[in-house]
């Protein structure tokens, strides 16, 4: 049996939803570059029912949970995104005879699809509960992994930062001269 995350990486592949991860709303991107973006996008779906198959069967496999867990908010827009490309491509060979209008609103679809799929897993806050100084009652912290990281990268500097500069050269230290 084929492992699950090696299936919906190559369903993202296949869909062509592989892009940078930006999605087209108001982020100040030139118009030209966005067209041409949403161009090479469109001239990537040779067979649109093929590709419809594929998002259906990538959004499947995100409501049953092979994408880890995914918050109801963002099942219900990847819900959305699929009915716009659903809508889109329906009854057409491929998307190349899509509107310039069309395919900015294709690509944004994939775009917001790939971005809810890929779950940045620095971007996942962990809540745990931790003593409170002075206090007997524990609370609770609530940091993503790349918080956790920043500010434990943060206290090892500053414990080498103080060991540097609080060391007093002498014959029994280890500081240097």
């Amino acid at each position: 049996m084929r492992n699950p995350i090696f299936i919906a990486v190559g369903l993202l592949l296949a869909l062509g939803l592989a892009c940078a991860g930006e999605v087209f709303a108001q982020d100040g991107s030139n118009d030209a570059a966005r067209a041409a973006k949403a161009e090479a996008s469109a001239r990537k779906i040779t067979n649109a029912q093929a590709f419809i198959g594929e998002t259906e069967q990538a959004l499947e496999m995100a409501h049953s949970g092979q994408y880890g867990k995914i918050k109801r908010g963002d099942l219900d827009r990847l819900d959305e995104a699929k009915a716009t490309i659903v809508s889109l491509l329906d009854g057409r060979e491929n998307a190349s005879k899509l509107e310039r209008e069309q395919r900015l609103e294709l690509y944004n679809a994939q775009e917001l699809i790939t971005a809810i799929l890929r779950n940045n897993e620095k971007d996942r806050r962990i809540c745990r509960r931790v003593q409170v100084t002075g206090s007997r009652v524990a609370g609770t912290e609530c940091l993503t992994i790349a918080e956790r990281e920043a500010r434990t990268h943060a206290a090892r500097e500053s414990t080498a930062r103080a060991q540097r500069e609080g060391c007093v050269p002498g014959d029994f230290s280890s500081c240097a001269r």
